[in-house]
């Protein structure tokens, strides 16, 4: 019953952002890798009990959120390495290209209270010029950038674009937006 929460956010912008970012590091480099094929952003979790009794696969894009879980009625085995990535997300990833057929590409929305800093792959620390390595973006809330010197765990206080501090040398710009794509979808709105 929707009246049974509370309005509002439950988590803040940038908590959601950061979990959608891990969420599509599953996708681009883990488990849910398969689901690459859709050709857009996409973030989700792969699932699977023991026993390999149980697989799911629960994504998302910037406009809409899927689910699939695969199983008996009756408890047994799905069968041999039938895990969340290879009985569940292939269903998601057939589903979701049809539901999303013809709909623009979109991004998902990085908040303002967002930073990026490039890191080591391996390691995590800041990435060091000229250290050669692979190295990543990843996403912090504003202030707690390796470096920044900020509490782990505080939230920052929303800042308008004016006001972001970006002069510590580990913090870099996200890649470039594609400047065709249509304008993101703010999926915290309270109008769907």
């Amino acid at each position: 019953n929707p009246e049974d929460f509370p309005p509002g956010n439950v988590i803040s912008r940038s908590t959601a952002y950061q979990i959608t970012d891990l969420l599509q590091g599953v996708v681009k480099y883990g488990t849910g890798r398969k689901v690459q094929a859709l050709g857009r952003p996409a973030a989700g979790k792969t699932g699977t009990t023991n026993d390999l009794r149980d697989a799911w696969f629960i994504g998302f894009t910037p406009e809409l959120v899927t689910g699939v879980w695969v199983g008996f009625d009756q408890e047994k085995p799905l069968g041999y390495k039938e895990t969340g990535g290879r009985a569940a997300a292939p269903i998601w990833l057939y589903y979701m290209e049809k539901a999303l057929e013809g709909r623009p590409v979109l991004d998902f929305e990085v908040p303002r209270t967002i930073t990026f800093a490039r890191v080591d792959y391996e390691t995590g620390l800041p990435a060091v010029e000229g250290g050669g390595g692979k190295t990543i973006f990843e996403v912090y809330k504003e202030g707690q950038e390796p470096g920044a010197g900020g509490p782990p765990g505080e939230e920052p206080g929303e800042q308008s674009d004016g006001e972001r501090d970006s002069g510590s040398p580990e913090a870099v710009a996200p890649p470039p937006r594609n400047p065709l794509a249509p304008p993101p979808v703010d999926f915290f709105r309270r109008d769907y």
